[in-house]
């Protein structure tokens, strides 16, 4: 019987470790170079269950990143904002973001990150969507960065962040 709690107790543990990630999103230097400047642009990240995904999968980014968007209010993002004033070449999303608990209770299987990068139209080149992990003991980081052809998930920082 001892065992039984202990098990369920660790389970339960779990289930509150999990599908947590810290993502850090880069603007490459490459944006520098063809734009001539740091873009102003928006980085959303959001955790969907199976309805949203079916909606978002074939929802215009143009569309969804106007102001008061419906779609992307229900959603419930975290939103990054760049922009060439602020300096700002990399932001970083916490595991311990409030919106984590959000999406949990919605039961979000999946991450949805979307950026309005401008000049690119195809929406398959400004987003990703993935499945939402769980590694046991382990937090594994994402690092997502955004070039003049869209945004992509790489294996590591960047060489030509300076820490």
């Amino acid at each position: 019987m001892k065992n039984k709690i202990f098990l369920l107790a660790f389970l339960l543990f779990l289930s509150g470790c999990t599908y947590r990630h810290d993502a850090t999103i880069f603007l490459s230097p490459e944006l520098k170079d063809y734009y001539g400047y740091y873009p102003s642009l928006e980085v959303d990240i959001a955790g969907i269950n199976d309805n949203e995904k079916s909606w978002i999968s074939s929802y215009q980014l143009n569309k969804y990143f106007q102001p008061e968007n419906p779609m992307r209010e229900t959603l419930q993002p975290y939103t990054m904002v760049f922009s060439n004033d602020d300096g700002k070449h990399y932001q970083k999303f916490s595991h311990s973001a409030k919106e984590w608990d959000l999406w949990k209770r919605k039961g979000a299987k999946e991450l949805f990150i979307a950026v309005n990068l401008p000049g690119i139209e195809d929406d398959n080149a400004r987003k990703i969507l993935m499945q939402i992990r769980s590694y046991i003991g382990k937090r594994l980081p994402l690092y997502i960065e955004i070039k003049p052809t869209g945004i992509s998930l790489i294996d590591k920082k960047p060489e030509y962040i300076k820490e």
